[in-house]
């Protein structure tokens, strides 16, 4: 369990500094922990001096929950140390991502429109409240949504599919709809006192770049661009660091350039800064008639050779089994007759 800021008092840290710290959205000594001295100063209107003093408190907390190892430990330990996925509701895509999407790193899904981005992360905000012993995180979502995509009536389609109460599921939900990056930034900033009040293990951003797009235009932007965005990446590994949660994310694609022979078309926006802070990047595309194809395009661990077909039906994203790529006896016949 995660130390609240309230045990800094124990520490001797004024009532007053811990009330900054609350209203930055430091509510635990993790969060604290993973932010250097100068940022939590400026983030909480502290002198550089007292945030020093209070991470260093922070950090002892934090050391007694096993979340801080100032020993170090081996890479046998870390080998051995749990980790926590869930499923996705399709067997292909929980294939593809190694058992599941993680918690603790970032997940993308990249795509152009109409490929599957939408719908696997609204199943994931359905299957992220299934038992633990059925796979999921048996905990609630946020949804945080920029491009007016999200459709509560698919939710309650996909909850129907995985016996779970559709009301109870659209209750376990929450849903933000941001219109700019200062929306954007500022909901996930709130997200550190909503995760850890509402038991919530699942935040998706569909998309993540697309006002980043919008309100930066032209290369003469792409530098404050980038260094907002990355600031932004930042407090989303923060959190889902700090409360061991997943995070989702959809992403546009962009036109290679090269245009080089056997080459991707299209690539994921957002430069450098996107594909370093993507711990398991996933490319989606438009297969034959219904299907989709999903692709493994970055990750630490696991294999990029392997392509898997999914659907999307009113209940969501299904595997596409052996039996349905089978030609039907109209498309035989009518093959035969040419």
């Amino acid at each position: 369990m995660p130390n609240l800021v309230d045990e800094l008092k124990t520490a001797g840290v004024a009532a007053n500094t811990i009330s900054r710290l609350k209203s930055a959205s430091y509510t635990t000594c993790e969060t604290i922990v993973l932010v250097s001295p100068k940022q939590l100063a400026e983030d909480c209107n502290l002198s550089l001096e007292v945030a020093e003093k209070v991470r260093l408190q922070a950090r002892k907390l934090a050391e007694k929950t096993g979340f801080v190892n100032k020993e170090g430990i081996t890479a046998l330990d870390l080998l051995k140390r749990k980790v926590t996925r869930f499923t996705i509701g399709c067997e292909g895509i929980d294939r593809l991502l190694g058992g599941g999407v993680r918690t603790g790193v970032i997940t993308e899904f990249a795509g152009e429109f109409r490929t599957g981005k939408t719908n696997l992360s609204s199943q994931a905000s359905v299957t992220a409240q299934l038992p633990i012993e059925k796979g999921g995180l048996g905990a609630g979502a946020v949804y945080i949504d920029t491009e007016g995509s999200f459709r509560a009536e698919r939710v309650k389609g996909i909850a129907e599919r995985f016996g779970l109460n559709p009301t109870e599921a659209l209750k376990n939900i929450l849903y933000f709809e941001v219109f700019n990056t200062r929306d954007q930034i500022d909901t996930v900033k709130r997200l550190f006192r909503i995760v850890p009040d509402q038991n919530v293990r699942l935040v998706v951003l569909d998309s993540m770049i697309q006002h980043f797009r919008a309100e930066y235009p032209g290369r003469e932007n792409l530098a404050t661009r980038q260094q907002r965005l990355n600031l932004h990446l930042q407090d989303v590994k923060r959190l889902m660091r700090g409360f061991d949660c997943a995070f989702i994310m959809t992403n546009q694609v962009q036109a290679q350039p090269d245009g080089l022979p056997f080459k991707e078309p299209t690539k994921p926006t957002g430069g450098n800064i996107l594909f370093h802070a993507s711990d398991y990047r996933v490319m989606l595309k438009k297969g034959k008639g219904d299907a989709r194809i999903a692709r493994i395009l970055d990750a630490p661990d696991l294999d990029s050779n392997i392509e898997v077909a999914f659907r999307i039906t009113e209940q969501g994203v299904e595997d596409v089994s052996a039996e349905d790529e089978k030609p039907s006896a109209e498309q035989v016949e009518s093959a035969q007759a040419v």
